[in-house]
């Protein structure tokens, strides 16, 4: 493993240590190494108390990286809900069926003819079963309809104040 580089790169004002977080020749990686890396990337978020901030700050400096980051999150996020909801709800509907309803309803207008293409192509060759995929998530399937009727509830709250603000034209890149 190899020791934390001590560069500074700065972001929005402030300077954070960027820390090596290799992979060995054997494909290891190594966990303290990891999250000393992961934690850095803290300290760039940490300098707003609200990601809206953070983004209008960036937004203010010309840059749009961490903005570009939180739309793509907010696309997958927009992605599960839809892929939880169809799941908990449907619950006739092949699996596979239901992330590509999700997919069509959320990510599908980013996504050029062959990014769809290859979408289709993988979820209908490697999507597990309904069942399988339940029980891989836990032992008692109503548990786990209820954990993701849960969750997609709680990021639909997030999605509710971040599609907005990112539709801001003072955000929009």
């Amino acid at each position: 493993m190899s020791a934390p580089v001590s560069n500074q790169v700065g972001n929005l004002g402030q300077s954070v240590a960027v820390l090596d977080a290799s992979v060995s020749p054997d494909g290891q990686i190594g966990s303290p190494q990891f999250l000393d890396a992961v934690n850095s990337l803290l300290l760039v978020f940490g300098q707003a108390a609200y990601i809206q901030t953070l983004i209008q700050a960036e937004r203010a400096s010309g840059q749009h990286e961490a903005t570009e980051a939180l739309l793509w999150l907010t696309r997958g996020l927009e992605f599960y809900v839809a892929s939880a909801r169809r799941i908990a709800n449907n619950t006739s509907e092949k699996l596979s069926d239901s992330i590509m309803s999700a997919y069509k309803d959320t990510l599908k207008k980013h996504h050029g003819f062959v990014a769809k293409t290859a979408i289709k192509v993988a979820v209908s060759k490697t999507c597990p079963t309904r069942d399988a995929l339940l029980r891989k998530l836990g032992q008692d399937p109503t548990m786990i309809v209820n954990a993701l009727q849960a969750s997609a509830t709680s990021f639909e709250r997030v999605l509710h104040v971040l599609a907005p603000f990112l539709a801001r034209s003072d955000i929009k890149f």
